[in-house]
């Protein structure tokens, strides 16, 4: 997940999202995560040492936006995520949980195209599982692709539309038990057309020559 959003190298092969190439091993090394189009959460979140308000605005005093623009997108967020009574909060005081909120909510302001989600649920007690759900499921809903990796079998099972497992350094379409036929040049990572009533999907397969 780290090389698919640029953050690690890799010897040989090469990316494409949603059909446009995004990084190969040439240039892994130095060019920056597509542009901002793909965003990865780590298990435990990267919180500052500041407010809640503060970290939600982080990423967007990065792109240099506009200060008033900025405040409304980050109080957008708040009433998003249901954080508003925290935001100013020191964001390193706060549960798992409400970490991961925030977390999930910076993400949510910065408008991905593809969100990398590292065990995003690991550890956590049930309410803060159904509250972390519920977010990661309004970004579905909302058109933003999401990619989820768990060491819990049948984890989440309301959040996924397909499920591939990685059995013995393999790859397997858990539904067909067949092995994914991802060749070892290429991946592609492609978010479907969202349809009325169909939720976006991720397909991930092999790259044609």
């Amino acid at each position: 997940m780290k090389i698919v959003a640029g953050l690690e190298p890799y010897d040989t092969g090469s990316i494409e999202l949603c059909a446009v190439s995004a990084l190969s091993a040439l240039s892994a090394r130095h060019q920056a995560p597509h542009n901002h189009r793909v965003i990865y959460l780590h298990q435990q979140p990267y919180l500052f040492d500041c407010s809640v308000r503060d970290n939600l605005a982080y990423g967007l005093k990065c792109r240099k936006m506009d200060h008033s623009l900025r405040a409304q997108r980050v109080a957008q967020a708040l009433r998003w995520s249901g954080l508003g009574q925290l935001e100013q909060q020191n964001a390193k005081t706060l549960s798992g949980g409400e970490k991961q909120r925030i977390a999930l909510a910076r993400a949510w302001v910065l408008k991905p195209e593809l969100l990398l989600l590292d065990e995003p649920t690991a550890n956590m007690d049930a309410e803060s599982r159904e509250q972390t759900c519920f977010l990661i499921r309004r970004l579905i809903n909302e058109g933003m692709g999401i990619v989820i990796s768990s060491h819990e079998i049948r984890a989440n099972n309301s959040l996924i539309d397909r499920e591939l497992l990685l059995e013995n350094a393999t790859i397997i379409d858990s539904h067909s038990r067949e092995p994914l036929p991802i060749c070892s040049s290429s991946l592609a990572i492609d978010k479907l057309e969202q349809q009325p009533s169909v939720e976006p999907q991720l397909t991930i397969g092999e790259v044609q020559p």
